[in-house]
């Protein structure tokens, strides 16, 4: 038997799987391709206020001493500043849970709300961590490089794969 009879055998004893994968890549992609398009519209919006401005607002609530403020995309205290750029936002998690909500079979009211819940978990999962990360560079600034490439997207990321693990268990077990 080749190769491409396996395939062929592979794909038609998995189908639902070869629909999810194929439905995930397809709308992780399209995502994308529609925030690239996006993204300089929004900006000022998306990262200057929801990802700038609001952690500034509750930095300055509980650290008043920082005076903390925003200048652009940038938060800027005391003691340093920390921008907040393409990728800091969060887009790319919330882009894979949508994708994988998207391409599960379940009913499209659970999508909306899956996708509703998710957008908002994975914000305020990412004010938490631009607060850990602002908090770190101001007061351990030796540890801020790791915590950002490392600590912080492993964070938001396993945020959302719980959440969408979450989600398809609930559906499944409503359906």
């Amino acid at each position: 038997m080749n190769l491409k009879t396996r395939i062929r055998i592979l794909a038609q004893s998995h189908k639902l799987e070869v629909r999810f994968v194929g439905l995930f890549i397809l709308y992780f992609v399209l995502s994308q391709g529609i925030y690239a398009l996006i993204e300089p519209h929004i900006k000022p919006v998306y990262i200057g206020i929801l990802h700038a401005r609001v952690p500034c607002k509750i930095i300055n609530i509980f650290t008043p001493s920082q005076g903390a403020y925003v200048q652009g995309n940038e938060i800027i205290s005391s003691r340093g500043s920390v921008v907040i750029s393409k990728g800091c936002d969060a887009t790319g998690a919330i882009f894979l849970v949508m994708a994988g909500i998207g391409a599960f079979p379940m009913p499209f009211y659970r999508k909306v709300v899956g996708f509703m819940l998710a957008l908002a978990i994975l914000y305020l999962s990412n004010l938490v961590r631009i607060l850990f990360m602002f908090y770190v560079y101001i007061y351990s600034p030796n540890f801020f490089h790791f915590v950002h490439f490392y600590v912080g997207q492993i964070f938001i990321i396993a945020v959302g794969w719980l959440f969408f693990l979450y989600w398809i268990k609930i559906c499944r077990f409503q359906s």
